[in-house]
């Protein structure tokens, strides 16, 4: 972060790391999963398979917010920091 603004360099290598996390995760679950359904434990299977769902919905979230911060870089004449927060 700047003093004057946000750095926008910054947000976006932080909203590449939360993506990389979310797919560390959709992994771990996806792993827990097969475990729990080869247990023919359904109801932890379904939950499982639930967070992996929002977890492919959060990707696509991250997706566009990075879009939308390339979007204020383009429009800033590739300046690091946007208004005051």
């Amino acid at each position: 972060m700047c003093e004057s603004g946000v750095n926008l360099t910054g947000l976006k290598l932080g909203l590449h790391q939360l993506g990389e996390l979310n797919g560390l995760f959709e992994k771990g679950a996806a792993q827990w999963r097969a475990i729990a359904g080869s247990l023919e434990h359904g109801d932890l299977a379904s939950c499982l398979q639930e967070a992996i769902e929002n977890s492919a919905k959060i990707e696509a979230l991250l997706k566009q917010a990075i879009a939308e911060a390339n979007h204020l870089s383009d429009h800033h004449n590739h300046e690091v920091t946007i208004t005051k927060l």
